[in-house]
């Protein structure tokens, strides 16, 4: 649920007074496709991962980049586009601040030379979900959770392997792309 004014950031977690946008069903056309909201505005005013992917979903646009660059949450937010690894560190960066674990998953076809695809995994109320670029869906099991990146890729699931970063493993690729930039 999105809250008016007030939100607790998570259990045994400090609350923060900000003004925050009214009801997600009752925010207008124009403000739910063009009103640009802070990150710490659409956590104040999310309570669950598909609260959040909802608006990383509108504030955020794909766009691909050469090779990799891995960016820091709060840069994609600035920017308002990155590609799938983008929207992934931003969902994981935001659910953890409601008290959500979330995974970087990064999903590659065996045996291909195709460039992999990667997205949020998490669990909520005893489901699995995942947010590719911004999306969000459930699933029973994690093998769900295949299923519907290999569907979305049209990869096979059979023949799909992974590789998993919790935050701190997301922070490492973000530092490292941030020192090789500042050599250059």
């Amino acid at each position: 649920m999105f809250l008016a004014a007030v939100c607790a950031f998570g259990e045994g977690r400090e609350t923060a007074a900000i003004a925050t946008p009214a009801m997600k069903s009752r925010r207008s056309w124009f403000e739910r496709n063009f009103k640009r909201y802070s990150m710490e505005e659409v956590i104040a005013a999310s309570s669950s991962p598909e609260d959040i992917a909802s608006y990383v979903s509108s504030q955020i646009s794909y766009r691909s980049d050469y090779g990799d660059e891995w960016a820091p949450a709060a840069e994609t937010w600035s920017r308002g586009r990155g590609d799938c690894e983008d929207f992934a560190v931003v969902m994981q960066d935001m659910c953890g601040r409601i008290g959500v674990e979330v995974h970087v998953y990064m999903f590659f076809p065996a045996g291909r030379r195709e460039a992999g695809h990667a997205v949020a995994v998490g669990q909520w109320q005893g489901h699995y979900w995942v947010s590719s670029n911004g999306s969000y869906q459930e699933a029973d099991s994690f093998e769900g959770i295949r299923n519907l990146v290999a569907r979305e890729m049209r990869w096979t699931s059979e023949h799909l392997w992974y590789s998993v970063l919790d935050t701190d493993g997301s922070r490492r690729f973000i530092n490292r792309d941030r020192a090789l930039a500042a050599a250059f």
